[in-house]
């Protein structure tokens, strides 16, 4: 009965306009000015970060961005003695809790976007946050300012104002369905409330406690599903600028062709040519001036020789050199061995053409094959190629030994195949394999033009020119370090 009342003097509420929130009078809560330079692609890049801020900070229900119209209106009327003072002016006019700031600084290949964030204290504001934000892919700039955003929401309580009481201890609040709140119980700082009902900007509530002017209620906004979107967008913005694969659309698309330079392609190429072919064999995929990795074809060098070696040497080059061949001086066990080692020889083709595919992509700044879904190809890689993940996301040496280790376990457990230790040997390459596409997983990956985007721990130096807020041009030097 208590429900059937609440949902009446709910209706009355809003039909006639009592409860003093609608759709069309939402309070602003912030305001995006951005620091134009006059320049049409950097203040392209500004109006769509303060776009991505907007939209970002509206969709986890928490803050309200002001018109846009009443911003410049605001901004037209407001005085300062600079923009900075301009900014402050105009929010207290809006009544705003809080404004952010956006600058572009330009720099030779690097474009960044400094993000200050001002909330208000008393009767002025303060500045609370400021981040620069790097980029060398000027597309980067909006969803990354987007991100900035998020992060800045995502832990943010969802506070609401009670606007009107009604009998029974029902209480009119100014959040609703775009706050994420829907019927049902929840706590808050003045103790648990109900909502009983809601539309879009609005709830009808009961308490058994007399409730403030305000209330902060105990719901986090849903983040996952914009994180997720907008960091997909860094990498299709990478993988665009970056990526081999746009090249190899234009042919048979970038996983056939990939498929064709690594099956097809090398192994003819080793026929011909044995470990050097894989380096030859780069240039299928397009790669132009490709340069020798020197310490991968050394590797490579060393484990084929063994593969063909490792048995004769260990008779003194006295049994027969082919595997198919059995004769005194070579047992049952060794001929197993030579015959895993010599049909293990086409993936140290493959190791060691991933080897010299993963340093022309270092080399030239560019992105592998599918890396849109690097990490699903990585694994992929790794389960088929020992290693294969690693030398992917480019980590050749630590593909290496991963390659060397899972081939030296698969000969030992091969060699003693019918006694207890080759069991094992072969629950020791099941761990190490598992050990080896997990890793192939979970890193991130190691090229330099993916680290620049999302960071490498390194530092970096670089000279800069700014925008000052207060007028004029700022240049230097900048010492950086991402984290």
């Amino acid at each position: 009965m208590k429900t059937i009342v609440g949902f009446i003097i709910f209706s009355v509420f809003l039909f006639c306009g009592v409860s003093g929130f609608s759709a069309d009078n939402v309070k602003s809560d912030f305001a995006v000015y951005s620091v134009y330079t006059g320049r049409g692609a950097e203040d392209s890049a500004l109006k769509e970060c303060e776009i991505y801020i907007n939209d970002v900070i509206f969709s986890t229900g928490r803050l309200v961005q002001v018109e846009y119209l009443r911003k410049m209106d605001a901004l037209r009327k407001a005085g300062g003695k600079d923009a900075l003072d301009l900014y402050s002016n105009a929010s207290l006019d809006m009544e705003l809790s809080r404004y952010f700031v956006l600058k572009v600084f330009v720099s030779p290949g690097r474009s960044a976007l400094n993000i200050s964030v001002y909330e208000k204290n008393g009767n002025h504001f303060q500045r609370k946050k400021e981040q620069t934000i790097y980029t060398y892919n000027y597309k980067n700039l909006p969803p990354r300012a987007g991100l900035f955003a998020l992060e800045y929401v995502k832990n943010m309580p969802l506070t609401a104002s009670v606007k009107k009481e009604g009998r029974d201890a029902m209480f009119i609040i100014n959040r609703g369905q775009w706050s994420g709140l829907k019927p049902g119980k929840y706590g808050t700082d003045a103790g648990e409330i109900t909502v009983v009902a809601t539309t879009r900007f609005s709830s009808l509530i009961s308490s058994k406690n007399s409730l403030p002017g305000q209330i902060a209620v105990n719901i986090m906004p849903e983040t996952e599903s914009i994180d997720k979107r907008l960091k997909n967008e860094l990498l299709e913005n990478d993988n665009d600028k970056f990526g081999i694969d746009r090249a190899l659309k234009k042919r048979q698309g970038p996983i056939k062709e990939s498929l064709i330079g690594t099956c097809i392609i090398n192994p003819g190429a080793n026929f011909c040519f044995p470990v050097y072919g894989s380096f030859l064999s780069t240039e299928y995929l397009g790669i132009k001036k490709a340069e020798q990795h020197w310490p991968g074809l050394i590797i490579a060098t060393a484990v084929f020789g063994g593969q063909l070696a490792a048995v004769p040497a260990k008779s003194d080059f006295s049994a027969d050199f082919f595997p198919w061949i059995k004769d005194s001086n070579k047992s049952s066990a060794d001929q197993r061995l030579q015959i895993a080692l010599w049909a293990a020889i086409p993936f140290t083709y493959t190791a060691s053409y991933f080897d010299q595919m993963s340093w022309q992509f270092e080399k030239k700044g560019m992105l592998p094959p599918a890396f849109m879904n690097h990490d699903c190809a990585a694994a992929l890689m790794s389960a088929f190629v020992p290693g294969g993940g690693l030398f992917y996301k480019g980590y050749r040496y630590t593909g290496w030994l991963f390659y060397t280790s899972e081939l030296s376990l698969l000969s030992y457990s091969v060699y003693n195949i019918n006694e207890k230790k080759g069991k094992y040997g072969f629950a020791a390459l099941g761990l190490v394999k598992a050990v080896d596409v997990l890793s192939a997983l979970v890193l991130s990956p190691s090229y330099r033009v993916y680290e620049r985007e999302y960071g490498s721990g390194r530092p970096s130096l670089d000279f800069f020119t700014a925008p000052e807020i207060t007028g004029g041009t700022v240049a230097g030097l900048r010492l950086s370090l991402n984290f």
